[in-house]
């Protein structure tokens, strides 16, 4: 029983491959690289939208006479790439150049 349990956990690593990365031609794909990295191995993708957005935090002390906010603007760039109908197009998420999401999307055309 172990044994099949294992098997199908290891089966379902093995398909789930959107927080592990994506083939670009002979290249790995990583959450982790940076978009200048992903264009020289992938070229330039399908469709592109970029925004900013703020994120910030609160620190405050365990009595609450002394907290201070820190606020810093981030830039988001989204860009889905289209490998052809073989393959699922792939959406790429980046914060501040550095990868931090890759999604399956449906498949290409």
């Amino acid at each position: 029983m172990k044994l099949i349990q294992c098997c199908c956990l290891f089966f379902l690593l093995l398909i789930s491959n959107s927080s592990f990365g994506f083939y670009c031609g002979q290249y790995i794909i990583d959450p982790g690289d940076r978009k200048d990295r992903v264009l020289e191995k992938c070229g330039n993708p399908e469709s592109t939208q970029s925004h900013k957005k703020i994120v910030g935090s609160h620190m405050q002390d365990r009595y609450n006479t002394f907290g201070f906010q820190q606020f810093e603007e981030v830039i988001v760039d989204e860009w889905i790439y289209n490998f052809g109908s073989t393959r699922f197009k792939e959406y790429l998420r980046f914060e501040n150049g550095v990868l931090r999401e890759i999604r399956d999307l449906e498949r290409g055309s």
